[in-house]
């Protein structure tokens, strides 16, 4: 048969998933004319399985009937592509010694040498240069190791070339280099070239070709990484290639490694997630067969879910109970699942030392010595055995036909199994046998129905879609592996992240992506460490060494396969009717097709929904999506967005982020920006501030892309100031990007006159600045505030600017001002402005300025106003129902307590707040939470747990640039390391804050710092502690905060007594006392009245 027959042959086979046929086919001189002609019972004697069968009936079918089958067309798509570049050595030289017709024969001869070689290993010649050609793998059809048969084809070449006898008299030889990457191929323009690539990879094999030496295989590190645990390989260190600014590093192949050899997965410490009930499953089979009752498990379950790293674990803990246990592995190969018995005699022959370098008298000579046959009664079992391996002449030929000869190998190895049994328990495991050859399956099926009475477990893997047809036997089980937790995910991520370099975001974005799937997590988590270590970011893509895998599930129909790729552009999740629309496809075959992905596994049915089906895996979604053309998926987005809109109003309202996603994808940017504002204002009003956070960020990416102009500006402002909002409740009040956001949307809506956008910004960066204890900044803004929008005819706007002022004023300790600022705020206010506070502001003012009102009446001492300022507050907050400002109402109402010294109300509270924060990722307040959580710890005798609580919530407020109200936790800090008897560092502490408050705007609650730092003092030098009570007690009184007033009077009280200054003091506290006006006692007050209740003429 011709080379040119024998590829259009190999071709057509490729395009139905049939590849593996070819060496039948041709070795039964049956070529496209002939084919079309077989019948099933042809397909029988040609000795080909039930599966084979099937697939070539149904392309016999379409080629019958004038059209086509499998995936085998000219369109263009990204693919991953291993291309083989070969070129023969001194070509030049060789040329010059042949006449020209003769070195037309010898390179023809060659590029059919090339293309055979290539054929046997799953890839196609691509193009020929004379001295030269490029085989690719991977297209049109995938398998999920096309670089290795890449490898492996190259290494036949290597030996192949030099050993033809392509033309007489002439030595030939061949250099070889192989290169992997992502390529787009196809017919790119709707020329006449569907063999067209585009990419760099082809280019870096022609350059490895280079540097290689003659006979050798060089592959790139792209080629590397996905075969390292096939192959041996040494380093060729970098090398600088024509056209490439950097080197280029590269690998000599010297050899395959054997299949037993191959390492993967993580360790020891990987096998047990999640498999424990397996493994038990397993150690109660194998006590059963330690009982001379031979056991038979099968292990199923889709790649990469574990079932080798199952086996490998249980191994290990069989081996180290059962020292006398032998283990005996088997290896099922999808490029030999025509070579009969490959996985038994691969084994052997690693056991035997055959090689196939040497010659037949060798290996008769090693079968011959091999202890492994010795005391074996099946007569002739050296000759039997040789002849599998090829090995027999006219003096040692078998008396047997192939039916025979076959029978006797069963018998040969059911004995074998006999010996190996005799000296102790003997564990077989025999993997991956959906890529079984028929003999071994019925080698298999005759064991299992029958098993011998021996000490023997047999484990085997298979993947789901393959049927076994094993009766229902008491020695057979079968295990089922399921997909991992998401706590047993996460686990296996932080394995793998062995430096740790992975953010918490990108680790939830790769569980998400990896379905629970264990290999996924691996891949995932080991690319992604790799990009974090080397500073990129980006959106996870599907790793190169998981998606010729992937690929290859989507190869195996090609009508189903485009179905596959437009509904991965709809999304994961998408309903049928959506599809039929952009499909455009009767729904019969729309039927048909899902069927076929369903059964597949790509494709599942949602549950309880019957118009809706979801991708398996995320990552198959990936690679579906990323096969296509940007340019083809430009048009669905586009027609997805217009049926969204048009026909599914429902979604397209509620969901408006599905909308947005398919308007990017369709570089309609500025349309999709628009959506994208309205799906995070949608979060925002369910206090989902990550999701909005998400949707804002998206949405500035969008608009880098987006025409420049007014429209885009507006935009621009718009959603930074949305995402200052969003981020003041989740990072806080002084994180560096919340500054930055409002600092862009303040500067652009100026530059364009957006008054409301100017007010919203105007007021993040005055938070902003407040927060970061920036003194004159925050008055600067504050003025500028009352400035522009005080009088303002707008409600909204000049509440946020008396807000602001009054802000400014609380801090700087100037109650009375601050007072008459938050009031005035609050006359603009009511309810109904709560929806346009938070557009406007991302905040409800209102609320807010109550709660800093009470607070102001608090530190005056008249905790009567307090209360009902209080009462107002919690009013307004059930009447909002909104997370944030309960949860602010939380938080300075255990701050209240803490201040008032109530333990049991303030641990009560702190563990309400810390709750909320947790389930609403608000990380500030989480922070607050533990402020007051950690100072109970430290007043309760568990010191050492509240202050490593302390030190946790106090690096979150230095991470974020915090300084604003830092000096009342300063105080709460000094307190509690008062109380765990750290007075020396409480000292030290209170020593920086006090010098922070006379450079920064946060000096409210300098007087409280400065008494506790008397307190640290007591004992030592009381009278330097009397100074600092006396400087507290003038600060208070000056600024009219008479409940500072008391404590530092209280604290005077203390020292003084019996000493010549107690008359003065008593005094003081008495006059301090009259000053507070409380509903109820609380802590401080009820020690102020106790000592002054031992002095009668003070009562």
């Amino acid at each position: 048969m011709s080379t040119t027959f024998a590829g259009k042959l190999y071709d057509w086979l490729q395009s139905i998933n049939a590849a593996e046929c070819f060496d039948i086919l041709q070795n039964a001189d049956i070529d496209m004319e002939l084919l079309v002609d077989l019948t099933e019972e042809d397909l029988r004697e040609l000795g080909l399985s039930l599966g084979q069968r099937k697939r070539l009936q149904k392309g016999i079918e379409a080629l019958r009937s004038g059209g086509q089958s499998g995936s085998g067309t000219s369109r263009a798509e990204r693919r991953q592509l291993s291309f083989l570049f070969c070129d023969l050595v001194d070509s030049t030289v060789i040329s010059q010694k042949m006449d020209a017709e003769d070195l037309a024969s010898m390179q023809q001869a060659y590029h059919g040498l090339c293309s055979q070689i290539a054929n046997r290993w799953g890839g196609r010649m691509l193009a020929q240069y004379g001295d030269g050609c490029m085989l690719v793998f991977g297209h049109p059809n995938v398998h999920e190791n096309d670089a290795e048969r890449a490898v492996r084809a190259g290494l036949e070449l290597a030996t192949a070339v030099p050993g033809a006898e392509l033309a007489p008299g002439i030595s030939l030889n061949c250099r070889i280099a192989i290169a992997t990457g992502r390529v787009v191929i196809g017919d790119v323009t709707g020329g006449s070239d569907p063999n067209a690539v585009a990419g760099e990879t082809p280019n870096l094999a022609a350059r490895l070709q280079d540097i290689a030496k003659p006979g050798t295989v060089v592959i790139a590190e792209s080629t590397m990484n996905l075969v390292k645990s096939a192959f041996n390989l040494d380093s060729r260190g970098a090398h600088k290639l024509k056209g490439y600014d950097q080197p280029v590093e590269a690998w000599t192949v010297t050899a395959a490694k054997d299949e037993s050899d191959r390492v993967t997965g993580l360790g020891s410490d990987h096998h047990f997630v999640g498999r424990r009930v397996e493994l038990e499953l397993l150690q109660m089979q194998w006590e059963k067969a330690l009982t001379g009752s031979m056991q038979i498990v099968t292990v199923s379950g889709e790649a990469g879910l574990g079932k080798s790293w199952l086996l490998s674990a249980f191994a290990q803990r069989v081996m180290v109970a059962n020292e006398e246990m032998r283990r005996f592995r088997y290896f099922c190969v999808s490029f030999k699942t025509n070579s009969a018995l490959h996985p038994f005699l691969a084994e052997i022959a690693r056991s035997i030392g055959i090689v196939g370098s040497e010659s037949a008298a060798q290996t008769r000579k090693r079968i011959e010595d091999w202890p492994g046959l010795k005391d074996i009664e099946i007569s002739n079992a050296s000759t039997l055995l040789a002849a599998q391996f090829g090995v027999q002449d006219n003096e040692t030929r078998l008396a047997l036909n192939a039916a025979q000869q076959k029978l006797a190998m069963f018998a040969l190895l059911n004995e074998m199994l006999k010996k190996r049994a005799a000296a102790g328990p003997v564990l077989i495991e025999l993997e991956d046998i959906h890529w079984a050859d028929p003999t071994t399956l019925e080698f298999l099926s005759r064991l299992v129905t029958d098993p011998p009475k021996l000490p023997v477990m047999l484990v085997t893997t298979h993947r789901p879609d393959f049927e076994l047809n094993w009766p229902a036997l008491p020695w057979l089980t079968h295990v089922g592996l399921n997909r991992l937790s998401l706590g047993e995910s996460i686990e296996i991520a932080r394995l793998a992240d062995g430096t740790h370099s992975i953010p918490e975001a990108r680790l939830r974005d790769i569980i998400a992506k990896a379905d629970g799937v264990p290999l996924f997590v691996e891949e995932l988590t080991q690319t992604v460490a790799v990009l974090e270590g080397n500073n990129i970011g980006g959106a996870i893509r599907v790793p190169e060494t998981l998606e010729a895998s992937l690929m290859a599930r989507l190869d195996r129909n090609a009508a189903a396969k485009s179905v596959a790729q437009i509904a991965a552009t709809i999304g994961r999740k998408f309903r049928v009717s959506t599809l039929a629309a952009v499909a455009k496809k009767d729904p019969d075959t729309l039927a048909q097709l899902i069927q076929q992905l369903t059964h597949d596994r790509i494709l599942e049915p949602v549950k309880n929904d019957p118009d809706s089906y979801i991708f398996r895996h995320a990552l198959i979604q990936d690679a579906a999506y990323g096969s296509l053309l940007r340019s083809e998926r430009k048009k669905l987005h586009a027609r997805i967005a217009d049926i969204l809109a048009e026909e599914n109003q429902h979604e397209a309202i509620i969901e408006p982020e599905t909308l947005a996603r398919h308007l990017a994808g369709a570089e309609m940017h500025l349309e999709a920006v628009g959506k994208l504002i309205e799906a995070g204002q949608n979060a925002t009003s369910r206090a989902a501030q990550i999701e909005a956070n998400n949707h804002f960020r998206s949405a500035l990416d969008l608009l880098k892309r987006a025409p420049v102009g007014e429209v885009t500006t507006r935009l621009e402002a718009t959603v930074n100031a949305l995402l200052g909002q969003s981020l003041l409740a989740t990072v806080g009040f002084a994180a560096p990007e919340v500054g930055e956001a409002f600092d862009r949307a303040r500067h652009l809506s100026a530059e364009i006159g957006e008054l409301p956008l100017l007010v919203s910004s105007l007021y993040g960066v005055s938070v902003v600045a407040a927060s970061r204890g920036e003194r004159e900044k925050t008055r600067e803004l504050a003025e500028e505030s009352i400035r522009l929008f005080g009088e303002s005819d707008v409600p909204l706007f000049a509440m946020g600017s008396h807000f602001t002022n009054g802000l400014r004023h609380i801090f700087e300790g100037s109650l009375d001002e601050a007072e008459a600022a938050l009031e005035r705020a609050l006359g603009y206010y009511s309810p109904e402005l709560h929806g346009h506070s938070l557009q406007v502001y991302g905040d409800d003012l209102g609320s807010y300025a109550l709660i800093y009102l009470l607070w102001i009446h608090a530190l005056r001492g008249d905790f009567e106003k307090s209360l009902e300022y209080s009462q107002r507050s919690e009013e307004l907050t059930k009447i909002l129902g909104d997370r944030q400002v309960e949860i602010r109402t939380l938080g300075f109402a255990m701050s209240g307590f803490q201040m008032l010294g109530e333990l049991e109300a303030t641990e009560a509270l702190a563990d309400q707040v810390i709750a909320k924060a947790v389930e609403q990722c608000y990380p500030y307040w989480q922070a607050v939470g533990e402020v007051g959580k950690s100072w109970v710890l430290c007043h309760t005798g568990r010191s050492e747990e509240g202050l490593a609580k302390f030190d946790g919530a106090l690096a979150f407020f230095d991470a974020i640039g915090q300084r604003t109200p830092m000096s009342l936790i300063r105080t709460y800090h000094a307190e509690a390391l008062i109380a765990a008897g750290a007075r020396a560092q409480a000292f030290s502490m209170l020593n920086e804050a006090i010098q922070t408050c006379e450079s920064e705007l946060d000096t409210l609650y300098l007087p409280e710092l400065l008494r506790l730092k008397a307190e640290t003092l007591l004992g030592d030098d009381n009278q330097k502690a009397v100074d600092l009570l006396n400087e507290a007690h003038a600060l208070a009184r000056s600024k009219s905060m008479a409940f500072f007033e008391l404590r530092s009077a209280v604290s005077v009280c203390r020292i003084q007594a019996g000493g010549p200054g107690e008359e003065e003091a008593v005094i003081r506290l008495k006059e301090a006392r009259a000053k507070i006006h409380a509903p109820q006692p609380f802590a401080v007050l009820n020690e102020a009245d106790e000592i002054l209740s031992s002095y009668p003429s003070s009562a």
